[in-house]
């Protein structure tokens, strides 16, 4: 006797959890690694004394560095998620 299931039985939802959080974990860990590497170049080295020991140059290369690495690292993110998800066709509204 073979058994039939019904489409709403067998359909998936929109949202792939499954996807999102290893999307996730991939930024993370992604994140985690350049802030390491950052740390080993020395931007996150700061003073504490009257000037604060980082000249205008430095600041400005920390900054490009932070968002230049959290830009990646969210788009490295949502791409593993984007390409882990169930296909559209089968997902219902």
């Amino acid at each position: 006797m073979s058994e039939t299931t019904s489409p709403a039985a067998t359909s998936h939802s929109y949202a792939d959890w499954g996807a999102i959080f290893a999307g996730a974990v991939v930024a993370g860990g992604a994140s985690l690694v350049l802030t390491t590497f950052a740390g080993a170049l020395g931007l996150s080295s700061v003073s504490v004394g009257k000037d604060g020991g980082v000249s205008t140059f430095g600041l400005i290369v920390t900054g490009l560095f932070t968002a230049v690495s959290v830009a990646a690292v969210y788009l490295l993110g949502g791409y593993i998620a984007g390409r882990m998800r169930r296909g559209v066709g089968d997902a219902h509204a």
